[in-house]
């Protein structure tokens, strides 16, 4: 019991680091900032920070300096230790475009209005995300019917036809495929009665 409790008391805590918050893909210059009362070492890239800011132009590719005499191996440093480590997150992954790792998520409150669902069909397809392309094209399939000819939601125009609202785009053949498994769902439906009836 005893050297159960050194063991849980004495093993050193882990020091909490915050550099990898602060790394950006394809970065080529390198950043000091204080954050959270710790020196974090980062890294951002110098074509966004350039495109972003001609302050940073100026810092990272000074006009008084000739590119001869500046060697391009070595990284770019930037000095933000001074700065609102807070702030300077917020703006880095303003400008490096990662406001939002999970957007999708946040997005997903309108995933079930019918009048959506077109628009989220092409978003799951485009971005890769199965679990909400799965989900929508088998509520098409399961509920696909609609006979109201004003409605905004997709319906099948006399079982046959989908009906798309104007100025949605949908990704290239889904509708097909839709259509096709519907038609074999409905099929496979209608040969359990079939048989049923052959019986007597």
């Amino acid at each position: 019991m005893i050297k159960q409790l050194c063991l849980a008391t004495c093993e050193p805590e882990l020091e909490k680091t915050f550099d990898h918050i602060f790394s950006f893909p394809s970065d080529n210059v390198q950043f000091k900032v204080k954050y959270q009362g710790k020196n974090v070492t980062g890294n951002v890239v110098s074509q966004v920070m350039v495109l972003t800011s001609t302050v940073w132009n100026k810092i990272l590719f000074p006009p008084w300096v000739s590119e001869s005499s500046s060697p391009t191996t070595t990284m770019k440093e930037i000095d933000f230790s001074e700065d609102d480590g807070d702030a300077i997150l917020i703006l880095l992954q303003i400008i490096h475009l990662r406001f939002c790792d999970d957007w999708m998520a946040v997005k997903r409150s309108g995933l079930d209005r019918p009048t959506t669902r077109f628009k989220w069909l092409y978003i799951a397809w485009a971005f890769g995300s199965i679990e909400i392309f799965t989900s929508l094209t088998k509520e098409m399939v399961l509920e696909g019917v609609n006979p109201s000819a004003d409605s905004r939601e997709f319906n099948f125009n006399q079982f046959k036809c989908l009906h798309i609202p104007s100025g949605v785009v949908v990704p290239d053949k889904i509708v097909e495929m839709i259509l096709i498994v519907r038609a074999e769902a409905i099929e496979q439906l209608l040969e359990i009665f079939h048989a049923v009836v052959k019986k007597y």
